[in-house]
């Protein structure tokens, strides 16, 4: 009679010491255990562990020793996994600086900060620097639903966009991510022009890409980390939700928003502040949305002054077709130019 095998003991809590000597090695291949119990694809698990090394190693080389616990998180009918780093190590002088990708110090905590960062969900740390020093930081990351195709959505979506005349980088970008009950759609602007402009607009769009599923004031706060090292960028954000039909708009900078068919004028956040610069918190609004509304959203690379009425019938065109008219009348020649609608539709 062939033997019962053992079932896998359950890994809800686990505490690892690391030191100059050791730990990292039991860390890593703890967090990947326990990730696979929880249900995140290879890609995450992969994530978790390199965030985990990051973590350790930076106990190990700056703060000599600490511990790291993984605990197995619920949000709703979503698990996750939460990694708390704890040491008693010099403390980290710049939060902030710290969490961003690039930043390295041989002689204080943070290195590695910035892909911990751009790979969790939510990031918190409390640090000082002042003796008796002490560092808690927390991570998390969610497992998400197997992604499908966004069917019947309430809206649909056009952009055009251009470089500056004569320059193979456009130093603008713009971001739409679908599901089957609602969308984010964004616009991006990397201060100036060119390879360093293009480079703060990648960050930030990279951010997104990983993040979309956030709330809105997490997204700004992870693509401000993320921005840092870089020009920074200003950026306006709208999470649409299709049952019941809603829209949630944020910005930071100059970014221009424009409303259509509300029957009740629609708020638009206008909030001065450069993401990567230690921008303030975005004003977050929410309106209801149908399928007579609609919103455009360009960066300053097209003239702001201009209204409705200057397009007669426009709104009667496609969504692409809508954004290309725009770009085409309203771009700046001398600048990067990109614009961003949405148009409600009916069922």
């Amino acid at each position: 009679m062939a033997e019962l095998r053992e079932k896998p003991r359950i890994l809800r809590f686990q505490k690892i010491r690391i030191t100059r000597q050791g730990g990292k090695m039991a860390a890593r291949a703890l967090v990947r255990a326990m990730a696979k119990q929880v249900g995140f694809t290879a890609k995450a698990r992969e994530e978790l562990v390199l965030v985990t090394s990051e973590l350790a190693e930076n106990l190990a080389v700056h703060a000599q020793e600490g511990e790291i616990v993984f605990k197995r998180i619920e949000q709703g009918a979503i698990q996750g996994i939460q990694i708390e780093s704890r040491d008693q190590g010099p403390g980290i002088k710049d939060i902030e600086l710290a969490m961003s990708d690039g930043f390295s110090s041989k002689n204080q905590l943070g290195y590695g900060l910035g892909t911990v960062n751009r790979l969790m969900d939510e990031v918190k740390i409390n640090s000082t620097s002042k003796q008796p020093s002490q560092t808690l930081l927390i991570a998390r990351k969610f497992t998400r639903p197997i992604e499908q195709a966004a069917k019947d959505a309430l809206s649909t979506f056009g952009v055009a966009t251009k470089a500056l005349n004569g320059s193979k980088f456009n130093g603008d970008g713009f971001f739409i991510k679908k599901w089957p009950n609602g969308a984010l759609a964004a616009v991006i602007d990397g201060l100036g022009h060119g390879q360093y402009a293009h480079r703060a607009t990648q960050k930030a769009l990279n951010y997104l890409e990983n993040h979309y599923d956030n709330n809105i004031s997490q997204i700004f706060m992870g693509v401000n980390r993320q921005c840092l090292a870089t020009r920074g960028v200003v950026m306006a954000l709208a999470r649409f939700s299709w049952n019941p039909g809603s829209v949630i708009l944020a910005s930071i900078g100059n970014i221009s928003i424009k409303a259509y068919g509300a029957e009740e004028k629609m708020e638009i956040p206008v909030l001065r502040g450069v993401l990567g610069r230690r921008a303030p918190n975005p004003s977050v609004v929410k309106h209801p949305w149908s399928a007579k509304h609609g919103i455009v959203m360009h960066s300053d690379g097209l003239s702001s002054h201009w209204n409705w009425r200057d397009y007669p019938g426009l709104w009667e065109q496609s969504a692409p077709n809508m954004a290309k008219q725009l770009l085409d009348s309203l771009a700046k020649e001398h600048d990067d130019a990109t614009v961003l609608v949405v148009r409600g539709k009916s069922l």
